[in-house]
């Protein structure tokens, strides 16, 4: 999700491709599209794609949501105008203008607005007093001052089998611990935020702020994981890198047979299809296998004298560019 200070910045018309008289049906058609091309599973290990997957994810997030629209709308409306308050003063810090009184703005956001506007630095304005306000604006991360974070810790192969547990945590103001059963999906990634509604702080005007749970995974000896797909560094000797070979490679079930090919070098990567993560209801993802020429230890006298037969069998002279013989 995410902060509403983003609101401000970005088009999210713009992101999907849209114009803003857009129906909902034609935003949720663009979603897709763009959402099948930009998965991580279609993109394993490219971090650009994986952020503007997370863009357009937000972008869907606000706009297929009627009432996240019409606040989006009314902020990204006041941005581009100014406003000018019906005290003469223009631009955001017009003393005539009243947030609480804009059409479509639900009062969570009137309140963020109303604090986060009234309180540019007017004349007479200590620095200190603005610069008391920036922090906290800077603490609320943008979002609903109503709003509460948390951490939740996972196992690597809690992220991958989703699991049900309780959190206990904080609101600001009170000494109480609160605690909410949370169920977390299969296949969650690092530092994926999950939103429960309504577990935040009590807002003045009835409404909640949410609870925001950022999930840290812990990592695996082997294998590191983008979504359903897997992935795992196999290393391999000289010799099976030139001749090519079968190696077992381990999965998170039974291992799996994978073909060295001939000359293979240092960072080739294989994908062995559907020996990834499965969850119920859908595809499989997949193993990729990247293999790693060893440094070859001190050898044994029959490998030493094969490798001396091979140097002088050789037909490639590998320093040809020198003008020199083998």
């Amino acid at each position: 999700m995410a902060s509403q200070k983003e609101w401000f910045e970005k088009d999210y018309y713009a992101v999907l491709g849209l114009e803003k008289t857009a129906t909902q049906k034609e935003i949720t058609k663009a979603y897709r599209a763009l959402a099948k091309k930009f998965h991580p599973d279609a993109n394993a290990g490219n971090l650009e794609m994986e952020a503007k997957f997370k863009e357009i994810t937000n972008a869907n997030e606000v706009l297929s949501d009627e009432e996240k629209r019409k606040e989006y709308d009314s902020i990204r409306e006041m941005y581009a105008s100014g406003y000018s308050g019906s005290g003469g003063s223009s631009g955001f810090g017009g003393d005539g203008f009243n947030f609480n009184s804009t059409p479509g703005m639900s009062d969570d956001i009137s309140d963020l607005l109303s604090g986060l506007f009234s309180r540019v630095r007017k004349p007479g304005q200590t620095g200190s007093q603005q610069d008391r306000y920036q922090e906290d604006f800077q603490q609320q991360g943008g979002s609903s001052p109503y709003d509460v974070e948390t951490e939740l810790s996972l196992s690597f192969h809690q992220a991958i089998d989703g699991t049900t547990t309780n959190i206990n945590y904080s609101l600001p103001g009170n000494k109480n611990i609160s605690e909410v059963k949370v169920k977390i999906p299969p296949c969650v990634n690092d530092k994926q935020r999950i939103k429960v509604t309504g577990k935040g702080k009590p807002a003045p005007r009835g409404k909640n702020g949410d609870l925001y749970i950022t999930i840290n995974v812990g990592t695996h000896p082997w294998f590191t994981r983008s979504g359903k797909n897997l992935s795992i560094k196999i290393p391999i000797s000289f010799p099976e890198s030139i001749i090519g070979t079968n190696v077992k490679v381990p999965t998170l079930g039974n291992p799996v047979s994978v073909k060295v090919p001939p000359k293979t070098k240092s960072g080739k990567t294989l994908r062995v299809k559907e020996r990834g993560i499965q969850v119920e209801g859908s595809p499989p993802g997949d193993l990729l296998v990247t293999f790693e020429i060893i440094d070859q230890p001190e050898l044994s006298e029959i490998e030493n004298s094969l490798y001396m037969q091979l140097i002088k069998a050789q037909s490639v002279n590998p320093r040809s560019k020198f003008g020199l013989e083998k």
